[in-house]
């Protein structure tokens, strides 16, 4: 809600709350006319400003806690893609070709040490894993 819109709604509430005022009448004269007291208003219009007050402190709260939920997601999500990349990238090795170019080679290693080629353990969902850890990852050209 814009900051108009806002002090519109509180300007209508304490008209409400001004024409609730028990045992009140109009003058005859002057029809459109609220009677009140300085002290009434002055209490009307602390207690709707404290209201209003208190509304977006519970909303700023509410936005808070949804925003650390969120970064706690974030941060767990990033951590399993850093695992499936670390998992992953054990089964690839990068070399340079003689024209300068950058190859990923599929190597793996079910013995440490022993390279087996074409072994078919990597499975799709390590490959996007890996893809997306790299997408997310901060510096790295997409």
């Amino acid at each position: 809600m814009s900051d108009d819109a806002r002090e519109r709604e509180i300007a209508a509430l304490i008209i409400r709350d001004v024409a609730e005022l028990p045992d009140r009448t109009s003058p005859a004269d002057e029809p459109h006319m609220m009677l009140v007291t300085m002290d009434e208003l002055s209490a009307i219009c602390v207690a709707r400003i404290e209201a209003a007050w208190q509304r977006e402190a519970e909303a700023d709260a509410e936005c808070a806690v949804a925003a650390e939920t969120a970064l706690a997601a974030s941060r767990e999500r990033v951590a399993a893609l850093e695992g499936a990349a670390k998992k992953l990238a054990a089964h690839f090795k990068v070399s340079m070709a003689p024209n300068g170019e950058r190859l990923l080679d599929h190597v793996c290693y079910d013995v440490p040490g022993q390279k087996q080629d074409g072994c078919g353990m990597v499975e799709d969902e390590d490959i996007i894993a890996l893809l997306a850890a790299l997408a997310l990852t901060p510096g790295r050209a997409s």
